[in-house]
């Protein structure tokens, strides 16, 4: 099975000390559970943003093909850092999308530091994860509706799904606004397949989040009351196309 988990971490978070995921233990957790390839971000709460940056390109230089990086930069900094890192991570690194968290970031999606994650990514083509869940309202799936209609060029995931007790706020931000996706980590086998019924497949892709979720995520997909083929667009078909991981060297057979 081919799985690709497109939300997971590594660094030393500023808020938790349990938080603390090195590149090693990432890549040992993917292969103890089959985890083919990950699109990997910095902690939001990482206290150096760059060399967080300049680590995870380092170990996708170590497993080309596999390790994926995803810009992670406290909007607080301001356009013109924002833009700057970005592009440094685009053109020198490779990275592959842009990550926005409410609560850490300090305002909702629809909020001015939003549109300055927003709008660098739409400059480079990039996907947009925004943490969605524990937060509320910022955090709120719905939140992410403004967003989206306001950058229609721009794909949106929200990350968890809403984390379970938002999961229906998730529907109602997919029902109405084709470029809201989803991720999986910490919501629940049934309305993980609830979504994936109610939007289809390709709205929906594999995360774990943190080392420590890769067991459950795994024993989640493998046993989700969905068909084969849907199984297959969510864990691979779909973000092989969204994050363009075929042209960055992602060739497992049946990719």
């Amino acid at each position: 099975m081919i799985a690709i988990d497109t939300h997971c971490h590594i660094g030393h978070s500023q808020n938790s000390d349990s938080a603390d995921i090195g590149g090693d233990s990432l890549i040992r957790g993917m292969d103890r559970y089959g985890i083919t390839a990950g699109i990997v971000l910095p902690l939001p709460s990482v206290e150096d943003h760059v060399s967080q940056h300049d680590e995870i390109a380092r170990l996708a230089d170590r497993y080309p093909g596999r390790i994926f990086g995803t810009v992670c930069i406290r909007p607080q900094l301001g356009q013109a850092a924002v833009y700057k890192e970005t592009k440094r991570c685009v053109e020198e690194l490779g990275f592959v999308a842009i990550k926005f968290h409410p609560m850490h970031h300090g305002g909702s999606p629809a909020s001015p530091r939003g549109d300055t994650v927003f709008e660098v990514a739409q400059e480079f083509g990039l996907p947009v994860m925004c943490h969605t869940g524990p937060g509320a309202p910022w955090a709120l799936p719905s939140m992410l509706i403004p967003a989206a209609r306001k950058y229609p060029d721009v794909t949106f995931i929200a990350a968890h799904s809403g984390m379970e007790i938002y999961a229906e706020d998730a529907w109602v931000a997919g029902s109405v606004c084709d470029n809201i996706l989803f991720d999986s980590a910490w919501t629940s086998p049934g309305r993980t397949a609830w979504l994936i019924r109610q939007l289809g497949a390709e709205r929906m892709m594999m995360s774990t989040d943190l080392p420590t979720n890769n067991s459950t995520e795994m024993a989640k997909w493998r046993d989700l009351d969905i068909t084969e083929e849907e199984r297959a667009t969510s864990l691979h078909h779909m973000p092989v196309r969204l994050f363009k991981l075929a042209e960055r060297g992602f060739t497992p057979a049946g990719a």
